[in-house]
Formats: C-alpha cells, structure tokens, sequence
C-alpha cells in the first residue's frame, strides 16, 4: 500500500485584509489503499469576493468527497468517473457563481489546481488558471500549464521565459472558475511515484521563492516526518512574507513513502 504524509499552510500575508486562497486536504483509506484529495483554489483579486469563488468551489469538493466518493468506492471506482463528475463539479459551480454575481451586481471567480491520489490507479489533476503542481524527486517539474496572457505570449515565442519572470502582466488571468460560462478545464491522468513530493501552491507562495529553493526544502529526502513537512511548509511561507509578497500564500504538499 502506498504511505502517504502531507501537510498544508494558508496565510493572508503581509498586506491583504482577507485571504482569498481556500485549500483542502482530504484522505482516507479503502479496502487497503489510501485515497488523497487536495485542491488549492485563488480567489480573484482583481474581481470581487474572491473569498468567496474559492471558498464555494472548496465546498463543493468538499461535499464531492464525503458524500458521492463513498458510493463510486462501493460501486467501483474508476478515474474516467472522477474525471466525469469534477468536470460537472467545477461547470456547475461555475454557473452557481456567474448567477451569484448577476444577483449581486459583482464578478468573482477563483482558480483552481486539484489532484486526486489513489496508489491503484494513480494521480488526477484537474487545473484552471494559475495554481501550480510539482513533482520532486531528484528533480522538480512543474506539471500544470499557467493559463495566463504572460504564458501564452512564451508559448508563441513572443517573450522568453526569463523576461516572463517579471513581465508586468503576469497576473493576467485567461481562465478562471466564475468569471464566463467558457472554461478551458485542464485534465490529465499520470501514474503516481513512490518516494516523492508532489506540491499544489497558489501562485504568492511561488512568486519570491525559486524552484531551487522549493527543491531544497520540500525535495522527499528532507520530508520524512511530518514534523518535517510541517517546519519546512512554515519556513518557506515565512520566506515569502520576509520577502515582501504581496498575495495570499497558501501550500500543499504529499509526500509518498
């Protein structure tokens, strides 16, 4: 059976009043495996009620997980069965939130960066705007795509990635959950590794650290406790705010046995 530790941090930072990240870590066991959801969702500054775009769709996972993953368990669990009822999850939270804001006169949205882990059949992702994923393990890897104005103009040629790094209009969202009835939902199924990290992160705890610092301290040979996993989490969000980031911060990280 696949051992899995994890632990999580969600922080304001040092300048919003309110922390429009909203973030779930939900595990259990069945028949023998265990089963890990965790989803980091960014409420949209620049729209309005972020907090509550994300805290909505965190909601809905959340309802998803404790009540219909025990019936697709006893019925037979299947990815294409996950995948076909995220989907539905992630469009009808859309359009409870597109009316929401009709009713109230306001745009809100949120991101959203999800995986589901099961050691049978493997890792999930579902991914909407730009929360990240990783993989570590004698490396790091970004496995989720930014849609962003910034990461299309690199795919295009337009720009370098270096340039990217402090391109003004990096916060240019393309994608997010709430904002239009058309969602570009990023899903992707891949086998899950032993002896690694994965991290789900909002785009605050990525912005003043760098993926050689990330890897420094999340890498699995650093996490084999949760005490570790706990310091290390908490250390690097501090890192962030002594650096001055200006968003909310917020992380996730699974650590494979």
């Amino acid at each position: 059976m696949l051992e899995v530790v994890a632990g999580y941090n969600t922080d304001v930072g040092i300048r919003k009043k309110m922390n429009q990240d909203s973030i779930c870590l939900q595990m259990v066991e069945n028949e023998g495996y265990t089963i890990t959801m965790a989803v980091v969702c960014d409420g949209m500054g620049g729209l309005e009620q972020g907090e509550i775009a994300s805290g909505t769709l965190i909601h809905e996972f959340k309802q998803w997980f404790d009540q219909r993953l025990p019936q697709l368990c006893e019925a037979g669990l299947s990815f294409n069965k996950v995948k076909e009822e995220w989907e539905e999850l992630v469009l009808q939270t859309n359009e409870l939130l597109i009316e929401y804001g009709r009713q109230q006169g306001k745009k809100l949205g949120t991101t959203v960066t999800a995986v589901f882990i099961s050691d049978i059949y493997g890792m999930f992702v579902l991914h909407v705007g730009d929360c990240r994923l990783y993989e570590l393990k004698q490396y790091i890897r970004q496995m989720t795509e930014d849609q962003t104005f910034v990461e299309l103009q690199v795919k295009k040629g337009l720009i370098t990635r270096e340039q990217a790094k402090d391109d003004p209009r990096q916060n240019i969202i393309l994608q997010c959950v709430g904002d239009t009835k058309q969602i570009n939902l990023d899903m992707k199924l891949y086998p899950v590794k032993r002896d690694c990290t994965y991290v789900l992160c909002s785009d605050g705890f990525r912005h003043k650290i760098s993926e050689e610092e990330m890897y420094t301290y999340l890498r699995p040979l650093e996490l084999s406790t949760q005490d570790s996993i706990d310091k290390n989490i908490k250390d690097l969000v501090e890192l962030c705010k002594e650096r001055k980031e200006q968003d909310n911060i917020s992380v996730i990280v699974i650590r494979t046995l």
